[in-house]
């Protein structure tokens, strides 16, 4: 009976398709699903919306006519605005673009789909390659596309997404090199991997791993195969990308340094590290930590990874090398887990790059027990595991969007049609801007796209006298504020020049 319905109507044809037209179909039916065209032109909103608004600040100002090594955010900080931390490739790309077509919301969103998307075919050409299942190969991307952190940052505005498709990218180009060689995938291979760093620092944990696993092969402390085995030619690639990425963040950190802007961060700030953290924080850290976990998969999902991860470490013990390619992953993930660990309640955009464990560890699964994929029963209940977790993806997207309990926005009035025009008529391009209330560093900042100060940055969220006198001197000249809480900083009444004009609650005054 079950023979007969997967030899039949939809199975049979999805059968007879090529692999491409159906990974086609499965992005698009996705897309469509999670809702991707009506979220392409939307300022920054839901998760981590201050740090969203922060990377679309960087490509605003390279819209500008900004430097590519003098990245800067509108919110001046310390100094200027100018501060750096990973690298700005998608900004700066998508700043030149903008400078073409205006600044249009859209063109970010599908420069960060587009990475995405060809990561998600590298994950498919490599689990196909690795596991010779071309159903266990689509099960694993339809595992990836409906993971919920994935379904959400894919169409963002940060770094991370892309960051883990060049990771994808570049393991792919790895495993080709490794069975049929060629300068080209030699050469993809540090530069997929380079770029993936650049975005992301942790996105180094991958290929420190293969360089690691690599001399073990050469030591034959553990058994190397198609996967995994010593290359002279790859250990100096990768060893390449990793030292270029290096000299990066060195940059970067005496960038900041110079400029007196740390607010991103070069690593762990006071307090993060779980040695460091109080009892307080380590409570309210696990706590987080247990409720993200329904935002990295469906609990099927979660079940799952767990399976396959057990299923790596039995074969940990019989030194199969891309087992011991996994755990020493593991490792990686787990002190970098413990040295950010408070860092990770209010960040959970650190997940997406760790998506690399489970996957890999799904694609272990995949090979060693491809043959029962055959079997009409497993293939019905794959069918309906894909269809729980789209389902379950879904679901997920009302709480993060449409005004759901995880639906992170400014107030209303800055998504509103009207607003662009009544920034554009009534804030001259130059104008520097006091913005309150507003506790993101860029959040309202990039929204009109002045440069000035918001509330970030200062003692509990209201400006001193010393301050007030410091941002004057600078010619700040504008203050936007939010009626709907009240003229929201007294220190700032007596130095107002009149009422510039208003859009619904909003008010904007001209600073004396």
């Amino acid at each position: 009976m079950l023979q007969q319905i997967l030899s039949n109507g939809i199975f049979k044809s999805l059968q007879k398709t090529n692999d491409f037209s159906l990974f086609m179909i499965v992005c698009l039916l996705s897309a469509i699903l999670f809702s991707y065209p009506a979220l392409l032109n939307l300022p920054p909103q839901t998760l981590h919306l201050w740090r969203q608004s922060d990377c679309l600040a960087f490509a605003l100002n390279y819209y500008d006519g900004q430097k590519f090594f003098e990245p800067r955010v509108y919110n001046y900080l310390n100094d200027n605005g100018l501060c750096a931390g990973e690298c700005p490739l998608i900004y700066y790309a998508v700043g030149k673009i903008w400078q073409f077509t205006g600044v249009q919301y859209w063109i970010f969103k599908c420069f960060q789909l587009l990475i995405f998307h060809m990561g998600t075919w590298a994950l498919f050409k490599l689990s196909l390659g690795i596991t010779q299942s071309r159903l266990g190969s689509f099960f694993i991307i339809t595992c990836y596309i409906s993971a919920p952190l994935v379904m959400v940052y894919a169409p963002s505005f940060l770094a991370d997404i892309p960051s883990l498709s060049f990771v994808w990218m570049g393991l792919l180009y790895f495993y080709s090199y490794q069975k049929r060689k060629g300068f080209i995938n030699l050469l993809l291979t540090s530069i997929c991997f380079l770029f993936a760093m650049l975005l992301k620092a942790n996105a180094m944990f991958l290929p420190i791993a293969i360089l690691l696993n690599m001399l073990l092969c050469k030591l034959k402390w553990v058994k190397e195969n198609d996967i995994v085995k010593y290359n002279t030619k790859l250990i100096i690639a990768i060893a390449a990308s990793i030292l270029v990425q290096y000299f990066w963040y060195a940059w970067v950190i005496e960038y900041t340094t110079i400029h007196r802007s740390s607010f991103l961060g070069t690593g762990t700030w006071p307090g993060w590290p779980i040695w460091e953290a109080s009892a307080k924080d380590i409570q309210n850290t696990i706590k987080m930590l247990a409720y993200y976990a329904q935002d990295l998969f469906s609990i099927i999902g979660l079940i799952i990874a767990l399976l396959a991860l057990i299923f790596v470490f039995i074969h940990f013990f019989k030194k199969d090398a891309l087992a011991w390619l996994i755990m020493t992953y593991l490792g990686a993930v787990l002190c970098f887990l413990l040295y950010f660990f408070v860092g990770f309640k209010d960040n959970n955009y650190y997940f997406v790059n760790l998506y690399v464990l489970p996957f890999l560890c799904l694609i272990f699964l995949v090979k060693m027990t491809k043959k029962y994929f055959d079997k009409s029963l497993i293939k019905l209940i794959l069918l309906a595991i894909i269809l729980f977790n789209f389902a379950y993806a879904n679901k997920r997207m009302q709480v993060y969007f449409y005004n759901g309990k995880q639906h992170q926005k400014l107030s209303e009035e800055y998504y509103h049609e009207g607003f662009r025009n009544f920034i554009d008529k009534n804030l001259p391009p130059n104008a520097q801007v006091i913005s309150f209330p507003d506790v993101t560093p860029n959040g309202t900042l990039s929204v009109i796209q002045r440069h000035g100060v918001s509330q970030y940055g200062f003692k509990e969220g209201k400006i001193n006298e010393e301050d007030l006198q410091k941002m004057l001197s600078r010619k700040i000249n504008y203050y936007l504020c939010n009626n709907k809480y009240g003229l929201s900083d007294t220190a700032l009444k007596v130095h107002l020049d009149g009422l510039v004009g208003k859009f619904e609650t909003l008010s904007l005054y001209k600073l004396k």
